[in-house]
């Protein structure tokens, strides 16, 4: 019996992940539209080191093909050390998430999903010569939006 293979490493994905510089930020909207495209952030982690071990991990996950589970359960012990995991009280007495496993799943699926459309666009633009056509179809959504649609 054959043991399957590990499908190659998303070279345009990750490209365009290891192609973008730091961007420290509090909040996900003090990056303006394009900003995102050249910066990695993530909202609340608040130093450069933070943030390159972070991004460290997304390109191990997708470079390496792992699973959301694998992902967290690497990344979780390193935030810990950071004393960026879970909850915390600031000075102001507001209530701010860190690294908790909702953040983490949405940092996750946000970053995988942005370097994989944008590896996907570079893919298109290479091949638009022979495949000059693109395909809009609807996701899986019961409900679509009148402009998808």
């Amino acid at each position: 019996m054959m043991t399957p293979t590990a499908p190659p490493p998303p070279r345009e994905a990750l490209a365009y992940l290891r192609a973008k510089g730091y961007k420290i930020a509090w909040d996900y909207r003090d990056l303006w539209k394009e900003e995102h495209v050249r910066a990695f952030t993530v909202a609340k982690a608040m130093t450069q080191e933070l943030l390159m071990e972070i991004r460290q991990a997304v390109d191990a996950a997708l470079a390496e093909g792992k699973t959301f589970k694998q992902f967290q359960d690497e990344l979780e012990p390193l935030l810990g050390k950071r004393g960026w995991l879970g909850k915390v009280l600031m000075e102001d007495g507001a209530m701010v998430e860190l690294g908790t496993p909702r953040r983490l799943k949405i940092l996750y699926d946000t970053h995988m999903r942005t370097a994989r459309a944008a590896g996907q666009w570079v893919r298109i633009e290479r091949n638009k010569a022979a495949l000059p056509y693109l395909r809009y179809g609807l996701g899986p959504s019961r409900e679509h939006r009148l402009q998808h649609v």
